[in-house]
């Protein structure tokens, strides 16, 4: 996760400095409120209806279910 991205977040320095890698993280007391009971996602998953999976491509079959609009076919120079 890259806190650093998110403004809640506050860097911490580490004790004795040194040359290591990462950072210690802490909550901006001023976003305390912004994440409850523990739940630090910034938004909430919107529930998103079920969509059936696409059907696959089938040579000459109707695209919008009209009679004729709609169907695929070579090209009339291909045609014999």
């Amino acid at each position: 996760h890259n806190l650093s991205l998110n403004e809640c977040f506050i860097k911490v320095p580490r004790e004795g400095g040194g040359e290591r890698k990462g950072n210690y993280w802490t909550l901006d007391p001023a976003c305390e409120d912004m994440f409850e009971k523990g739940n630090y996602r910034r938004r909430r998953r919107m529930k998103r209806p079920f969509r059936p999976p696409p059907t696959h491509f089938q040579p000459g079959k109707a695209l919008f279910g009209g009679d004729s609009y709609g169907y695929l076919s070579p090209p009339k120079y291909l045609q014999s």
